[in-house]
């Protein structure tokens, strides 16, 4: 019989993600060693600000499923959020292959315009 708890099902779906705050090792460019990892639901985060003249960086879970990076302003300070959903992923967020082909054909293309 094949027996499963909620505990086990929320493990096998859990992302590994970096936790840091801007105390610890989070800065970029980003050195792991040291660095904690925790179990996220959704999605991993990196949240990216400038106050005082000082980068601020934590990396954490996301709230959110969309690989994708939004800015706002949050108490008159313009802040970056990043969300990713593979292991690690928020050590360095990953530019999308597909992207990568698609700029590739635009320069091939205009070098031979």
């Amino acid at each position: 019989m094949f027996h499963t708890t909620s505990q086990s099902l929320i493990s096998a779906n859990a992302l590994r993600c970096y936790e840091c705050s801007p105390t610890d090792s989070c800065k970029d460019p980003f050195n792991n060693n040291g660095v904690s990892t925790t179990s996220c639901y959704t999605s991993c985060s990196k949240t990216k600000g400038e106050s005082s003249g000082q980068q601020v960086i934590t990396r954490g879970c996301g709230s959110g499923s969309d690989n994708k990076c939004d800015e706002t302003t949050v108490l008159g300070v313009k802040v970056k959020i990043c969300q990713c959903d593979t292991d690690l992923c928020n050590g360095v967020i990953p530019v999308r292959g597909s992207f990568i082909a698609l700029a590739a054909s635009v320069f091939v293309f205009l070098i031979f315009l």
